[in-house]
């Protein structure tokens, strides 16, 4: 593989440029399922020698992205700016560097998936498809197994649960609607495009089945939902759409109190909520909500969750005064900008919405089930700069990028 890089990259050949890149991104799902970590710097150096192979190598010229730039610059300013009111402004300041740089390199594989031109990867669009759809099936069978292939790779000689899994399917469940678009768009025989893109979804359905990640169960099914039924053809929902997620932002303080008070036992008693932790994240956006409205105007920087050193926990269900993040991607927010930050999420996920509105239906449908995907596993999994979750976010929209670039050429 080195040697045909070294050769590919002297020849100024865009066939195999375009071998590379698409080698690179297909069976990155595969490699996540055992080693998700490497999400966090994957595109960023990925990116980085593809890019200077395609400047220099191919002697092109690359335009970065200006939109994604302007998105990541003003997140990373956002980052530097909290400092200025950090409850552990030292301990903030060393963590930032590791976020901002996973955000801004993302720029460089995303601007050559979306802008590079003379990239034409028709004859192995089929790997996409095939190396998710055996990702898939290789971790439902790791699963179903009890873990051989992952003792061995982290050299354990003990069982382990299922759950450190969780993380690559919840990568590859993001992944799963751009490589849906990509797969409809396969120049094969219908009967074989047709087997191609059922062993996706089937093998897909197969490692959900298997797996203990309600977040990506869930995310699956709301992307799905949106990616089939959402009224493409028409302007008003998106504008819709952006008020009722704008206005679940900016009310969270609140929702959380109401579903805490109402809702907790019922949550506990339902069987699919109580193996997904409903009731205990329930319990942590309480008290983190709560800590958060005694300084609701910015709140406490970046990362302050886990340099909160006691909280007013009830101890219901969670046993610790502290917790690392708030599994919610809004009352992370909450805590760390306060209103402030509330409201710039809201004008930037709405900025997004309307950009997807402008897209073609063909286009719109993979973005709209990618954020709508991305948003849910957020609202209930992740901590927003864990480094493997803003990668595994990056690495979608690059996909993203690469079946609008080849949809945008084929029209």
């Amino acid at each position: 593989m080195l040697t045909f890089f070294r050769v590919s990259f002297i020849l100024p050949d865009h066939k195999n440029f375009s071998l590379v890149l698409v080698i690179g991104l297909a069976f990155i799902p595969l490699l996540a399922m055992e080693l998700p970590r490497m999400l966090a710097f994957y595109p960023g150096v990925f990116g980085l020698l593809m890019v200077f192979w395609y400047t220099h190598g191919q002697k092109e010229h690359l335009d970065f992205c200006k939109p994604y730039l302007y998105y990541a610059a003003s997140m990373c300013a956002l980052i530097l700016v909290s400092y200025l009111w950090s409850i552990a402004p030292a301990d903030a300041l060393k963590r930032m560097p590791g976020s901002m740089s996973i955000l801004l390199s993302g720029v460089l594989l995303f601007s050559l998936c979306l802008c590079a031109k003379n990239l034409d990867v028709t004859p192995y669009l089929w790997l996409f498809p095939f190396a998710a759809g055996l990702a898939a099936l290789f971790c439902g069978i790791e699963i179903c197994l009890n873990m051989p292939a992952y003792m061995l790779i982290h050299q354990l000689g003990h069982p382990v649960n299922s759950s450190v899994m969780n993380r690559g399917i919840t990568f590859f469940t993001l992944c799963f609607f751009p490589l849906l678009s990509i797969s409809n768009r396969v120049e094969l025989p219908k009967q074989r495009k047709y087997m191609l893109t059922g062993f996706l979804y089937g093998s897909t359905l197969f490692m959900l089945w298997t797996t203990q990640s309600q977040s990506a169960q869930l995310g699956f099914a709301v992307g799905l939902l949106f990616y089939y039924g959402f009224p493409y053809r028409y302007k008003a929902p998106y504008t819709i759409l952006a008020g009722l997620v704008a206005v679940a932002i900016l009310l969270t303080p609140i929702i959380v109190q109401i579903l805490f008070l109402y809702g907790f036992w019922s949550f506990d008693a339902i069987d699919f909520l109580r193996q997904g932790y409903a009731a205990h994240r329930l319990e942590i956006w309480d008290f983190v909500t709560r800590y958060a409205m005694h300084n609701p105007l910015y709140g406490y920087g970046y990362e302050a969750t886990r340099f909160v050193k006691k909280f007013d926990v009830r101890h219901l269900i969670h046993p610790d005064d502290t917790v690392l993040h708030p599994h919610n991607f809004s009352v992370q927010i909450w805590i760390e900008f306060g209103a402030v930050g509330a409201l710039l999420a809201s004008g930037f996920l709405a900025s997004l919405l309307y950009r997807i509105k402008d897209l073609s239906v063909d286009c719109a449908r993979p973005a709209l089930g990618l954020f709508m995907c991305t948003l849910s596993i957020s609202a209930t999994g992740y901590g927003m700069w864990q480094g493997w979750w803003l990668g595994s976010i990056i690495f979608a929209l690059c996909l993203l990028a690469l079946a609008y670039n080849y949809i945008r050429n084929h029209e």
